[in-house]
């Protein structure tokens, strides 16, 4: 017999139990909070209000992952033309994302249409986070953990063949 002084009946508890999620191993969201992206099996790209707007296959064990610094851009919505979200304004060449690989590579994804744009090699695999930050001068720099230390790499400039978003 099966006595369960919580709130709920066990029936209820034993079917929570067999639908789990799998495990996130990074979260990325842009400074405005209008694209997140969730790194599990895949990685997921969820607008302000966190629904589903596309998906990347995730390449293996690696847990980095973060956005380009310039990035303002909106997975999904309407683009009115004075809109900087969904491409209005601003280069499609900041609508990125950096998802390291186990294989010392890194992908770069476009995050509106969820398709990899570039790939960025290291020496060492990324063990650990992946941070991207601006210098002084503007420059955008990668920051990821290896096992033998911290790596910095500076970002060259991502050329983004996919088109901006229709506007509505």
């Amino acid at each position: 017999m099966d006595v369960d002084f919580g709130m709920s009946p066990a029936v209820e508890v034993l079917d929570f139990i067999s639908n789990t999620a799998t495990r996130v191993k990074a979260i990325a969201t842009n400074f405005n909070g209008a694209t997140n992206a969730a790194r599990a099996d895949s990685v997921y790209y969820l607008d302000e209000g966190l629904r589903l707007k596309g998906t990347s296959p995730d390449t293996g064990f690696a847990t980095g992952m973060d956005m380009n610094y310039n990035h303002t851009f909106a997975p999904s919505g309407s683009c009115p033309p004075t809109s900087p979200v969904c491409g209005g304004s601003g280069s499609p060449n900041d609508r990125v994302i950096f998802v390291a690989r186990s294989d010392a590579n890194i992908d770069v994804f476009d995050t509106f249409h969820a398709i990899q744009i570039g790939t960025i090699s290291t020496r060492d695999p990324i063990i650990g986070p992946l941070r991207v930050a601006k210098d002084a001068s503007g420059n955008q720099l990668l920051f990821g953990i290896t096992s033998r230390g911290v790596v910095m790499v500076s970002l060259p400039a991502f050329t983004n063949p996919l088109p901006a978003p229709p506007r509505r």
